[in-house]
């Protein structure tokens, strides 16, 4: 069993995006992250069209505070959609609908570009008075990363948003890879905390210490246009 996070004690609630190309294990590390915390304590914003789905115990676990957003990948064209879903439970925590939690993970889909949904977040007034950006978390496959990151812009934009990234699957590849991947991650995003995980182990004392906000432009600049 996973050590506990102890309760957290703040005047509005974190907001954690966690994202990460197609198969990289966000859905793992968000089930790590809620066996660290405190029962009631996280609520979960999932896509219905993630890369990969949670259980029936999970979401048993989590449903009166888990919100389905169903109008597509997490990006620019639900941004609407993010915000009403995040005021949706402010409003039920408000109303003694749910646990108090204190922190919600918002998990994209795999080929989600992160950077309207963190515009959404730091910018929307509605969001200010209950909801803090906390971090960007971003995991990253070894043995697939540098080939997605040669490939598919989304990928890139995913890493360049991160404020930690969490290098899932190094025990597939070898240390030649891996010293290139950690070379081409800094590359792209100097400022990023990184932590190697193999099988999640590691990222829990990640969580427990917090993750150190960075000042990207990415976190500040207007969204692109609609597609």
């Amino acid at each position: 069993m996973p050590a506990k996070l102890g309760p957290l004690s703040a005047t509005t609630a974190e907001v954690w995006l966690l994202t990460g190309f197609l198969g990289s294990g966000k859905t793992t590390l968000l089930q790590r992250w809620i066996d660290a915390s405190p029962r009631g304590s996280i609520a979960v914003i999932v896509n219905e069209l993630a890369d990969l789905g949670l259980d029936d115990v999970f979401l048993e676990r989590i449903d009166a505070q888990s919100v389905l957003l169903e109008s597509g990948c997490v990006c620019c064209t639900i941004r609407d959609d993010l915000v009403e879903a995040l005021l949706g439970l402010a409003a039920r925590r408000a109303a003694g609908a749910t646990p108090p939690f204190v922190r919600v993970v918002v998990e994209t889909t795999g080929l989600a570009d992160p950077k309207p949904v963190v515009h959404a977040l730091v910018s929307d007034r509605r969001l200010s008075a209950q909801f803090h950006l906390a971090g960007v978390v971003t995991t990253v496959d070894a043995a697939h990363a540098l080939e997605q990151l040669d490939h598919y812009a989304e990928s890139v934009a995913q890493i360049a948003a991160a404020d930690h990234l969490v290098i899932t699957k190094s025990d597939a590849c070898d240390a030649g890879m891996l010293d290139r991947l950690e070379a081409r991650l800094a590359t792209l995003n100097p400022l990023a905390e990184r932590t190697i995980a193999i099988r999640s182990e590691g990222v829990v004392e990640m969580l427990r210490s917090g993750v150190r906000r960075t000042s990207h432009p990415v976190s500040m600049s207007p969204p692109a246009a609609e597609h």
